[in-house]
């Protein structure tokens, strides 16, 4: 049985079989037409503060910490007695600024962050744990190295050496003196 079709009788709003389907981003369907510069800004993530001044208020990094949208840490921010669960209970004191050496974008360092557990610890404990002064701070942080401005303490209730969030991010603990300089004697708890 064949269909007696004509091109008019056709409706229009169906589309053929050779036409390109509508994009899918995001689970919502978009038409190719669709102003492509205006689905990126919403998508974005902002920027990181970066500069010299470390005495900012929480803001827009330390807001989306306290929302958790990273699937690496889900579990134990879920888990009683983990690092990031104890975080997430704590108040955030400020908003995390990079160095000035750092040219990383928001997207760049979001996907930095959501690579390592480590990072997620280390950018949450940047938001609430005890800043550092420069007589107190670690030989690292001194130096320059990590990617924070400010040698903060990562909250540490264990019996784990003690470290600072930019030794803790990439995972590079080892290289912080602070429990070397609580043990001589030093103040490291600002």
């Amino acid at each position: 049985m064949a269909l007696n079709t004509t091109k008019d009788s056709i409706d229009p709003s169906v589309e053929f079989a050779d036409s390109e389907p509508p994009a899918r981003i995001s689970g919502i369907a978009e038409t190719p037409d669709d102003d492509l510069t205006s689905r990126t800004k919403k998508r974005r993530i902002k920027n990181p503060s970066i500069g010299l001044d470390s005495g900012l208020a929480p803001g827009y990094r330390a807001r989306r910490i306290n929302t958790r949208p990273w699937s690496k840490g889900v579990n134990d921010y879920a888990t009683q007695g983990t690092l990031l669960n104890d975080m997430k209970q704590m108040q955030l004191l400020r908003e995390p600024v990079l160095r000035t050496s750092k040219t990383w974008n928001g997207d760049r360092l979001d996907g930095m962050i959501r690579s390592k557990k480590v990072n997620i610890e280390a950018i949450h404990a940047q938001a609430v744990g005890t800043e550092l002064g420069d007589e107190e701070c670690c030989s690292s942080c001194s130096l320059g190295h990590g990617p924070f401005l400010t040698c903060v303490k990562v909250p540490n209730a264990s019996e784990q050496p003690q470290v600072c969030a930019n030794c803790h991010f990439g995972g590079n603990g080892e290289r912080c003196d602070l429990n070397k300089l609580q043990q001589t004697g030093k103040d490291c708890y600002g």
